[in-house]
Formats: C-alpha cells, structure tokens, sequence
C-alpha cells in the first residue's frame, strides 16, 4: 500500500505542475479574499477597524459568491464518489506522518501556490490542516461543506455589527483572526475540488481529504 500512494504522489506532483497551473483563476474572488484578511490579521499589531472591516466586507461578498457559484456546486458534487473510493488512502495518511507531509501537505502548498494563494497564507492554511490530521478520514458530503460554509459566510456577514460592537482592539483583531483561518478552509476545499484537481483521476486521496479538513476547519469555532 505505501509503494502504491507513493507513486500516487509522484503523479499527483506533475498533474498540481500542470493542471492547477492552468486553472489560477478559479475561484481568484475567494483566494483574493483569503490572501487580503489573512495579509491584514497577520500584522504584528493590532489592525485599525477600518482595516477589518474592508476585509471582513470582502470575505462575506467572496462566501457569498461561492455558495451562488454553480461551478463550485458541481464540482463539490464529485466528492460523492471520490470520497467512499479514496477511504483507504486516507487512511494512511492520517496514520502514517511521513505520508501525510510528503503526500498531503507537500502536494497541497504547491496548488494553493498555483492557484495564487500567497506563500505565507498557505503556510498558515496548511499548519491548520496539520492539527486537524485526524479529520483526513472523515465521511464529507457536499450538503455538510455547503452547511458549514453558509454558516461561515452568515457570520462573517454580521460582521460589521460584531466588529462595531466589541470595543476592544486586541478581541476585534482576535475575531478576524479566527474568521481568517475558517475561510482558509474554505480555500482548500474549493482549491482541491476545482475541475483541474480531478483532470487526471488520480487526486481522490488529497483531494476529498483535504475537503474533509478544510470543512473542519470552516466549522471551527473555539
């Protein structure tokens, strides 16, 4: 078995090389999104208001997009049967931490990177992904990422209201921060489920693992 998703990964390498090379533009509205709040929650003080609030703006038009997109509809539909045939794969890699680098999150960074995910934004997308390793198994469906995400875009909606009404920088700096790291969520189901992720057949492994995490991380809420 660790011969087989091996020489997965080798091909899985050259199709992110390729593929995902040739498809930067989908879903640029929400990866512009990620890139500008993760930018803005990433300073080393805490943002002025303004500066949440216009990412906070841009994150909810992005979330609102995507639950209206019809491509993003059907190509989270393939997961119905990606997700059963890929059970084993995942398996492995939430058991086995060599695989899970080199054959997860390896392959991930460079297609958020191709898909014009900025490196440091992928960087913290990726170390998420890592601490909800265990949820590379989970049985995902469309229905529940569509859930989480609406949930996800409802709130961040709200959020010129929450952001007005807490009067504490630091806890308004803190509210972004945790809505950045559920939109990067977001970003890595949509990356992996695009039409370029399955062009070859062969990144049902990655590619419903990383949907399965990254509806995890877009329900997070602690």
């Amino acid at each position: 078995m660790r011969t087989k998703l091996i020489s997965i990964s080798i091909v899985l390498l050259m199709t992110v090389s390729t593929a995902w090379g040739q498809s930067s533009e989908t879903y640029r509205y929400l990866i512009n999104a990620t890139n500008e709040m993760s930018k803005a929650v990433g300073q080393s003080a805490a943002p002025e208001i303004d500066s949440l609030l216009r990412v906070t703006a841009q994150a909810c038009n992005a979330l609102t997009t995507l639950l209206k997109d019809p491509q993003f509809h059907q190509d989270l539909s393939r997961l119905n049967d990606q997700v059963p045939a890929s059970i084993e794969e995942r398996e492995q890699l939430r058991r086995e931490l060599y695989l899970f680098v080199s054959s997860f999150l390896h392959i991930e960074e460079r297609a958020l990177r191709y898909a014009g995910v900025e490196e440091r934004t992928a960087k913290e997308i990726l170390w998420v992904a890592s601490t909800f390793r265990d949820a590379i198994v989970a049985d995902v469906t469309p229905d529940q990422l569509l859930g989480s995400i609406s949930d996800l875009q409802e709130e961040i909606c709200q959020g010129t209201e929450i952001l007005q009404s807490e009067k504490d920088r630091d806890r308004r700096w803190s509210i972004v921060k945790k809505w950045s790291i559920r939109i990067g969520g977001v970003t890595l189901i949509a990356v992996d489920v695009s039409s370029a992720a399955f062009s070859g057949g062969i990144t049902a492994p990655v590619a419903a693992g990383s949907a399965a995490i990254g509806g995890v991380v877009a329900s997070w809420n602690e």
